[in-house]
């Protein structure tokens, strides 16, 4: 699994590098990095989080705990600090409780059930809040989960 994901992270790295390599102008303006909001930096650490738990569960060996900095949903900078409604906090209880109830069970069917509940979660969120990372978040779901 970390052999894949190394793999694709070094295609990434080529693929973006020889973008870059076009033929630049010879005044170039100051580019601005995106700096991302610890609320995304979260919601990343929560897909590789979720990327893990899959592979875990499709190779039988799952056992995480819950991971604490979650919390974090409720409290860290957003990109959008009004985003914080009580449509939000409603959402963000349903993914935690998901994730709770995933880390709760043993057998693989449920847990696959349970997984897929999860990303439900992750989806309804961001279909209200910021559409960007659903096509991202649905590849994580077991296709197969009926």
């Amino acid at each position: 699994m970390k052999k894949i994901q190394v793999v694709l992270s070094i295609t990434f790295f080529i693929i973006v590098t020889a973008c870059n390599q076009q033929v630049q102008p010879k005044k170039q303006e100051q580019s601005i990095m995106y700096e991302p909001t610890p609320l995304a930096l979260l919601m990343l650490k929560m897909h590789g989080d979720a990327l893990g738990w899959k592979g875990a569960i499709e190779n039988e060996n799952f056992q995480a705990t819950f991971p604490e900095d979650y919390y974090g949903i409720y409290t860290v900078e957003a990109t959008d600090p009004a985003v914080r409604n009580e449509v939000f906090i409603e959402r963000a209880d349903q993914y935690l409780a998901s994730v709770e109830e995933l880390l709760g069970v043993e057998k693989k069917i449920e847990q696959v059930e349970k997984f897929n509940l999860v990303i439900s979660a992750c989806v309804d969120c961001h279909a209200i809040f910021c559409q960007g990372p659903i096509d991202k978040i649905e590849k994580l779901y077991f296709a197969d989960a009926d």
